[in-house]
């Protein structure tokens, strides 16, 4: 009887050697590793509040590879809790020396409504160990969600902004643009995009599309179709400098709200095409504004830019007049001209952020113009949020732009980013400077010399009384100088009028 009873025993064992293999697997190798260093992925908590309490708790139970060796808080009644098995550490201002102490593979930031200038001086702190940096997601964000969200997250581009994000005043927002007919030109581009998905929400009667490039609204209006809304748009192929073109689709169409969004934006790139830069820029904002006004649209609202403040360059040069000449169409009770002037937006096509997380996936080195160079920094949603409220503010002639904290180094950006990603500087990716790029300045400003700054029913945006300058007349006569030359192609006779170099 023993041999058999053996045999079934052994037959068993192997069968659920089998069976939970892996899990007998991992299990060693978990125990291996608590053994040799305390566990496989050593955790420091920067919060012991409800967020940092939920996160513990998830961490024990959901994921047996993560260790809470302690929390950081600055709250001094919580020094010394023990908080499922982790004691409160100390403060933020240990975190290098506990995280070089515990071995701490990743720190995770876990405090509720934290602002722009904290959590600023705990990823300044952070950068200072060899640690990957996380967040967790709020708590009101976990009760609400479907149970799916991640533990953590990496950090955002977002979340290295020194501000709170602009709230949106959804009741102005929807009164203007509610029923109304909605035309966004250079829909296919990073902002025009975001503004349509943000339109929708809103419920206009129609939104238009606009833009010559076809695929990127196709991939829009899949996009749109994917979310469910089933607001009526419609999409516009279509060159904004082809003014036939525009006076058929106005005529057909009669919007009543324009966002005008298309332009070339590239600094460099434009100091090479200084004719495209102004029959695009200037030319084809006056054709829409002239459209704008003879169908006597409600809002026509112009996309500009900081780097219309004084320009250096081509592209800020084209902007900036583009933007005197819509302030000088002429508004009456019910046609407004405004304009919405931000800096770099994060994220959007051609940005840095992208180019920086491009490189640092490919190894390095990351590359910076100046060491020095600073900008103004947004994100995408908040810039949509600003031109929609614009909209709803505006009493013509006047320009509207947001109070975006002081301006970023972009060397510490890149600093930042590469952090993010858990990677040290200058040990795996190297930080290389090559000099500013044709048109580009150093600083950046968002008020133009003799700008009056006034505040607006919204705490964050401000609007700026145009400036003095030439009259509408004369600023008409030197447009249409600067037309004829880009038409003409005599580029350096151009550049030297549009930068004042004659």
């Amino acid at each position: 009887m023993s041999i058999p009873i053996s045999g079934g025993i052994f037959t068993l064992a192997a069968f659920a050697g089998v069976r939970y293999r892996q899990r007998l697997i991992t299990g060693l190798l978990w125990r291996w590793k608590a053994t040799t260093r305390g566990y496989g992925n050593r955790v420091l908590i920067i919060g012991a509040g409800e967020e940092g309490q939920l996160l513990a708790w998830r961490l024990k139970i959901q994921a047996d590879d993560y260790h809470v060796v302690g929390f950081l808080d600055d709250d001094p009644l919580k020094q010394g809790m023990n908080i499922h098995g982790a004691k409160v550490l100390g403060t933020r201002q240990d975190v290098e020396a506990l995280a070089s102490k515990h071995q701490v593979d990743t720190i995770i930031v876990a405090i509720s409504k934290i602002d722009g200038e904290d959590i600023q001086e705990i990823l300044g702190l952070c950068e200072k160990t060899a640690a990957k940096i996380k967040i967790a997601p709020d708590l009101f964000s976990f009760m609400e969600g479907d149970g799916g969200q991640p533990l953590v997250r990496d950090l955002s581009v977002e979340d290295l902004l020194a501000r709170e994000s602009i709230p949106l005043d959804i009741d102005v927002c929807h009164g203007l643009l509610a029923g109304k007919v909605v035309l966004v030109t250079g829909a296919a581009g990073s902002i025009g995009s975001e503004l349509c998905r943000q339109v929708v929400n809103f419920q206009p009667a129609m939104l238009l599309m606009l833009d010559n490039n076809e695929t990127g609204l196709n991939d829009l209006q899949i996009d749109l179709f994917s979310q469910g809304n089933d607001t009526a748009h419609k999409i516009l192929v279509g060159d904004i400098l082809r003014t036939q073109r525009m006076e058929t689709l106005w005529a057909a169409h009669r919007p009543q709200i324009v966002f005008h969004c298309a332009a070339y934006k590239h600094v460099p790139l434009m100091e090479e095409a200084p004719c495209e830069a102004v029959l695009v820029n200037l030319k084809g904002t006056q054709i829409l504004s002239e459209l704008a006004r003879k169908y006597e649209v409600e809002r026509f609202v112009f996309i500009s830019t900081d780097k219309a403040v004084e320009p250096t360059g081509v592209m800020g040069a084209t902007k900036s007049l583009a933007e005197r000449l819509t302030l000088s169409t002429p508004s009456n009770q019910t046609s407004f001209f405004t304009a919405v002037r931000f800096g770099n937006v994060l994220n959007s096509r051609g940005s840095v952020v992208p180019l920086f997380l491009k490189q640092i996936d490919q190894g390095g080195p990351v590359t910076v113009t100046d060491k020095d160079m600073t900008r103004f920094l947004m994100g995408l949603s908040e810039a949509v949020s600003l031109i929609i409220q614009a909209a709803a503010y505006t009493q013509g002639g006047d320009v509207f732009m947001l109070n975006m904290g002081q301006p970023i180094k972009i060397s510490d950006l890149a600093s930042k980013l590469i952090r993010l990603k858990g990677l040290r500087i200058d040990e795996d990716i190297a930080i290389v400077f090559t000099g500013t790029r044709l048109g580009e300045k150093l600083t950046e400003s968002l008020v133009a010399p003799g700008e009056e700054v006034v505040p607006t029913p919204h705490p964050f945006i401000f609007r700026l009384m145009s400036r003095n300058g030439m009259s509408r007349e004369a600023l008409l006569e030197h447009t249409r100088e600067l037309i004829l030359l880009a038409e003409s192609e005599r580029e350096e006779e151009l550049a030297g009028k549009l930068l004042g170099r004659e």
